[in-house]
């Protein structure tokens, strides 16, 4: 493209003469023009450049949608100044650059150190010569467009396969307990990722967790936080201590006003227990269906990469909680409950909390089917635009249930802090 922009210029001061030429492009954003290319500026007359505001002089040549003459600089009312920025600028045509669509592209000039330096037969090759300029231009762009989107989408490929590789392939099997799971990378792809892990103890543990951003710094630094869990689980006993470390050793990688949100939780087989550490995360479903009641459990708990360290450990509550036989722990991702219909409703925890309590007695993997129906028939078509992770674990064995009055079918899911 710059090649391009260069020939331009080129091409415009040897077909008119002309003693020096450039080519300005709008940008929108800013709401100014820039000069890309040139022939006999310098650098401190680019800087002092009296023509990058689309407005005054250059909304004349933009209104005229054709090449503008200027013949005498020096008695021109409001070019009369350009003496003190360019002394060889004494005649000047100048053409606006529009696209097919009719959107403002630039303007292309030329000038003379002389005054009357251009005649009619300049003005129509001026204009003959930016119509193909913008032609070639608005090529350019498309391609350049189109090289980009080819750049991001491999971009993207590579950020998919680093977080499927970094996703178990099978289920940990525990005895007494039903373990599942769900993984969906939304087209931008996110940071979210889980991982099954062993503690020094031997007993089994997961990880669920989000990097904040998008894109390929989202999924190597997942694979890199993935690699530092890993790494600690094997000297690990507590949850907790387990996070509080990975912090201190994630603090100086990762960029400023990055984070990781997690959790860290511990299986307990023989004693049917769930001990878990949070960093910032979204909350843990427990489905109890003797109690007839579902909880959304979230200990205190600062993402990773906020603080070095002291802040982080004085926040950070372990919490532990008894699972009786048919209940249900859901761990996920704010991709589950931000997901957003047409409409722009929200999915939600209170319909997340509704559909575990009235599919309990459904095994995890069947759980998790119907969640992922629930999902989609809610969402109507709607693209995701951010990753989904669950995992969930459920004791297996029936227990009974209370009757359901309507008092208890009111009540909605608690919150324990």
């Amino acid at each position: 493209f710059a090649r391009l922009t260069q020939l331009i210029t080129q091409l415009t001061a040897r077909v008119l003469g002309s003693h020096c030429a450039w080519l300005e492009l709008y940008e929108p954003e800013e709401n100014r023009l820039r000069v890309v290319s040139h022939i006999n500026l310098s650098q401190q007359q680019i800087l002092q450049n009296p023509f990058d505001d689309p407005e005054g002089f250059n909304r004349m040549i933009i209104q005229e949608k054709k090449p503008v003459l200027i013949n005498d600089i020096p008695q021109h009312p409001e070019l009369k100044h350009l003496g003190n920025w360019h002394q060889q600028v004494r005649s000047m045509l100048a053409t606006p650059l529009f696209s097919n669509r009719g959107q403002l592209m630039g303007i292309l000039y030329a000038a003379k150190s002389q005054s009357y330096g251009f005649d009619i037969d300049d003005v129509s090759l001026m204009e003959g010569f930016a119509n193909q300029t913008a032609i070639a231009l608005e090529n350019a762009k498309l391609w350049q467009t189109s090289i980009e989107k080819e750049r991001l989408e491999q971009e993207l490929k590579v950020a998919r396969e680093v977080q499927l590789r970094l996703v178990p392939q099978e289920m940990p099997r525990v005895g007494g307990f039903e373990i599942d799971s769900y993984f969906l990378t939304a087209y931008e792809v996110g940071g979210d990722y889980y991982d099954f892990i062993q503690f020094s103890d031997n007993l089994p543990g997961v990880v669920i967790g989000d990097v904040s951003g998008k894109g390929t710094s989202a999924a190597f630094y997942m694979a890199e936080f993935k690699g530092v869990i890993q790494t600690l689980a094997h000297t690990s006993r507590d949850p907790g201590k387990l996070l509080c470390r990975a912090n201190r050793i994630f603090y100086p990688t990762i960029e400023r006003h990055s984070f990781v949100t997690a959790i860290v939780g511990k299986l307990i087989p023989d004693r049917n227990r769930f001990r878990f550490a949070r960093a910032g995360h979204t909350p843990v479903l427990h489905c109890s269906p003797a109690r007839g009641l579902v909880t959304f459990l979230q200990p205190p708990g600062l993402g990773i990469g906020l603080d070095r360290g002291p802040l982080f450990e004085k926040i950070l509550r372990v919490e532990e909680v008894e699972l009786a036989p048919g209940d249900t722990l859901l761990l996920f991702t704010d991709g589950l409950i931000e997901l957003r219909n047409a409409g722009g409703e929200e999915y939600g925890e209170e319909r997340l909390a509704a559909m575990v309590q009235e599919c309990h007695e459904l095994s995890a993997e069947a759980l998790k089917d119907r969640i992922l129906n629930d999902i989609m028939d809610f969402s109507e078509g709607t693209p995701l635009h951010d990753d989904l992770t669950l995992v969930i674990i459920k004791r297996i064995g029936r227990t009974e249930v209370p009757e359901k009055t309507e008092e208890a079918a009111a009540v909605e899911p608690e919150t324990v802090a």
